[in-house]
């Protein structure tokens, strides 16, 4: 294998690596014809070292410490299907596993058998496990190029159909090329009107689907490649980006060769395969920068990874969300500013979202992990003037009480629908204290009234009564004002209660009769 990686170029097809080690191992085959490879242009390209490194991930380092030819020929077959065809014929490759010196079967990591499964299946049952295998933002793009497609009146989903559903989605792979090309949006419909008939406008929405659309011999092309090259990368996921250097990559299509004349090419790509193990962890972040953090979703953030993280976002992920993992469960994450504290947890939250759709696709490799995950963020700054502790359990409860992730915007609207239900009833509840305390005051004039009437005539009854308030009242704690004022007003009164003095005339207190002269 040291031969073929020292003549190797630097990005070759799977089917060029086999070509170079069956060059050079004439033997293998038990005396079968050698088979005559075909590499099309529009392969998945990667260097002769990622191949390798994809082809150990398949087989168990104990059973099989040492990567030999035959082992690169096995592996790279069940990374591509095409080549795995190519190779099979006259039972070719079954005669190179027949020679490996332990049962292939022993040999095989989970991963490879579940690659190996794949390539067995055939018809609607290869169909439905590549379906499975998409995202869900790869769905809803081939949702969208199918309702452009009966807009449209074809019978199968072409090429243009699919490029300008992947070009709909916002911050999308294509979506990003095109502007980095220059070219936008807008160069992506003129090339489009270059190989094909203009498209109606697209659709307001799309239905879902649950299975593959009919697809024409270019789309079938694109998705194979991104199929093909998610193994190669040894992606579970099938994403976008995958999906969009496969449509790049269809030869003799002349929207894409109209693209490439406007400088929108395959492997331009942003991040079309996770970066190699070794690549050099990048100095540190100045500064917060957590605002450049993709949106988690369709393999974007680990995309963007030049951190070196992924291999750690993986494990923890696959604890996480394994069902078996005692609960409850808490995970501390500590970094300096600009560290990369909000990126790890983008791209953990886009891992986890992507077993979890695995799961509930019932992928083989995901039957381990819950099929739900609800991501729930709180950003505590956000409430530095509010009880921290209420603010954290009401965002909490309102998460989880969600119906499944709704969009932004209608997230928006139902939060103003609230808080506009919320100031009606706050206004009504206003004015009806307005009107009883309205009411009130001209209730509590007429009780005050008819208190104080009642209290005059106690003390005219008895004399000794007015004393006895005035004693009760020398203790402010235990009496309210309101009782200290009435005794102080009949005190006013005091004299009336006596009536007229010895001479017949008023005492000069007032007297309630008003009688007197």
């Amino acid at each position: 294998m040291a031969g073929v990686l020292r003549s190797a170029p630097p990005a070759l097809a799977a089917s060029e690596v086999v070509r170079r080690v069956l060059g050079r191992h004439p033997e293998y085959g038990r005396g079968r014809q050698r088979p005559n490879l075909v590499t099309e242009p529009s392969e998945v390209r990667l260097g002769a070292v990622d191949w390798l490194a994809q082809v150990r991930s398949l087989f168990d380092t104990a059973a099989a410490p040492r990567l030999h030819g035959r082992l690169v020929v096995i592996g790279l077959a069940l990374l591509d299907t095409r080549l795995a065809a190519q190779l099979s014929g006259d039972g070719y490759l079954d005669a190179v596993g027949a020679e490996l010196a332990e049962p292939l079967d022993s040999l095989l990591t989970p991963r490879a058998r579940s690659l190996s499964e794949r390539g067995r299946a055939v018809g609607a049952d290869a169909g439905t496990d590549d379906w499975r295998r998409l995202s869900s933002a790869l769905r809803a793009a081939l949702a969208r190029a199918e309702a452009q497609r009966k807009a449209a009146g074809r019978s199968m989903v072409h090429i243009e159909h699919l490029l300008a559903a992947l070009g709909q989605q916002d911050a999308g792979p294509l979506s990003t090329l095109l502007d980095r090309a220059g070219v936008g949006a807008a160069g992506l419909k003129a090339a489009i009107a270059e190989g094909a008939k203009p498209l109606p406008p697209p659709p307001l929405d799309a239905a879902p689907l649950d299975a593959m659309p009919p697809l024409s011999g270019h789309a079938r092309q694109a998705l194979d490649h991104g199929i093909n090259l998610a193994n190669a990368i040894g992606s579970s996921v099938v994403n976008s980006r995958h999906v969009v250097h496969g449509a790049l990559s269809v030869p003799g299509c002349t929207i894409v060769e109209a693209l490439a004349k406007r400088g929108v090419h395959a492997d331009d790509v942003e991040a079309w395969k996770v970066p190699d193990a070794s690549t050099v962890r990048a100095a540190q972040l100045a500064g917060t920068a957590a605002d450049t953090v993709p949106v988690p979703g369709d393999g974007q953030v680990r995309a963007a990874d030049r951190l070196g993280i992924t291999a750690e976002v993986e494990a923890l992920a696959s604890v996480l969300l394994a069902r078996e993992t005692p609960l409850p469960l808490a995970v501390g994450l500590f970094g300096d500013w600009g560290s990369g504290k909000s990126f790890f947890m983008a791209q953990l939250q886009e891992r986890m979202q992507e077993l979890a759709d695995l799961a509930k696709g019932e992928h083989p490799e995901a039957a381990p992990y819950c099929r739900t995950v609800r991501h729930i963020r709180f950003n505590a700054w956000h409430y530095t003037d509010a009880n921290l502790w209420a603010s954290l359990a009401d965002t909490l409860f309102d998460g989880l009480a969600r119906a499944d992730a709704p969009n932004e915007a209608q997230v928006k609207l139902d939060e103003l629908g609230e808080a506009r239900k919320k100031a009606g009833v706050a206004r009504s509840e206003r004015e009806r204290l307005e009107r009883d305390l309205a009411a009130g005051a001209g209730g509590s004039r007429r009780a005050v009234l008819t208190a104080a009437s009642v209290a005059i005539e106690a003390v005219r009854d008895d004399p000794d009564l007015l004393k006895k308030l005035r004693t009760a009242t020398r203790a402010p704690a235990q009496t309210d004002v309101a009782t200290q004022r009435l005794v102080a007003v009949l005190g006013a009164v005091e004299g009336w209660e006596r009536g007229p003095g010895p001479s017949g005339a008023c005492s000069g207190r007032r007297c309630c009769t008003g009688g007197c002269g």
